[in-house]
């Protein structure tokens, strides 16, 4: 007897313990009662004993905004590939070694020319020593040696690119005011976000499929320099182009959706049209009288001289002269 007498006292202790702790929960979806946090004076008196903090419920019960994102590796490696290219660069002018260039390709390898086989094995050499982590042998022709980032590093650069896209969307969704979302890691390439009772996805898509990168390249045509010299096409010649482009694959820039399903589709099909090491980007202009925008052609050097890895701060201010909001930052010596 003794024994289930405590198990009965246990029992109702923790069935009028739970209805404590859930009382705000159904004051809140069932009266529409919000217990606060800083409780005033002329509140009911149950505000003063009751817990402020309710169950967050889910999308099964709320509704909401359930997305899986993914990121664009191809970029991703292309960027640490053009790091790898400027390192080996300054390694071989380092060592004084002639006769040895370093280059990119469209798929992501990084081509070393030599004139000698002399050349390239002090290049080979310094490869082993100082990158030997970062980058592999691929194959090797008289006068080209092929290499390729190293499974470790490749797997290490997109692990980082998932943890700052990671970062980047808790920023953003924290200005966007949203309580309790969920970010996660689905996979090893994927980020799955939730939003319980989101009112706006629309707003919020938007939000979160902006791309957040700085780089800085070089023109070669665009509206402010006309081209037409050292291979490369006009402006003129340049807007054709991407008009061949629409018409054969019969696809439209759609302001309403991110750009880089288009970009994509037009690096492949302009490869032997336009410069090797450059690429079709383009700068959006928008009419004030008919709200519709317009799209830019821009050829622009693939490989970008500063990025945002090169940042060092930023932070904004006001023109003294137009009054109009800037952005200062300042770059690494």
């Amino acid at each position: 007897m003794k024994g289930l007498r405590w198990r009965t006292i246990t029992v109702v202790f923790t069935v009028v313990f739970s209805i404590y702790l859930l009382a705000p929960t159904i004051l809140k979806f069932g009266w529409d009662k919000q217990v606060p946090k800083v409780v005033k004076s002329d509140d009911p008196w149950y505000y003063h004993i009751l817990p402020s903090e309710t169950l967050k419920l889910g999308l099964d019960l709320m509704g909401g905004l359930h997305l899986v994102l993914g990121i664009d590796f191809i970029e991703v490696n292309r960027d640490a590939i053009a790091k790898l290219k400027n390192q080996l660069k300054e390694i071989i002018e380092r060592d004084k070694i002639e006769g040895a260039t370093v280059e990119t390709t469209n798929d992501n390898f990084l081509l070393v020319h030599y004139k000698e086989d002399a050349t390239w094995k002090k290049v080979d050499g310094l490869i082993g020593k100082d990158l030997g982590q970062y980058l592999d042998f691929d194959s090797q022709t008289t006068d080209t040696a092929k290499l390729r980032m190293t499974m470790t590093w490749e797997s290490e650069v997109r692990r980082r690119a998932v943890d700052q896209s990671m970062e980047t969307l808790r920023n953003r969704i924290d200005e966007f005011g949203i309580a309790e979302p969920i970010i996660q890691r689905q996979g090893d390439e994927k980020i799955m976000l939730q939003f319980p009772g989101v009112q706006d996805p629309g707003r919020l898509k938007d939000i979160i499929s902006r791309t957040a990168k700085l780089s800085f390249q070089i023109v070669r045509t665009g509206s402010e320099e006309p081209g037409g010299t050292n291979g490369s096409p006009t402006e003129e010649a340049l807007k054709k182009l991407v008009t061949q482009f629409e018409t054969e694959k019969k696809i439209k820039i759609d302001p309403k959706k991110p750009m880089s399903g288009y970009l994509t589709q037009l690096a492949q099909w302009a490869q032997g049209k336009i410069p090797n090491g450059t690429e079709l980007l383009f700068n959006r202009k928008m009419n004030v009288n008919t709200h519709e925008f317009q799209y830019i052609p821009y050829l622009l050097d693939r490989e970008a001289l500063v990025t945002g890895e090169d940042l060092q701060d930023a932070y904004y201010s006001y023109d003294p002269q137009t009054n109009e909001p800037i952005v200062n930052f300042q770059l690494t010596p």
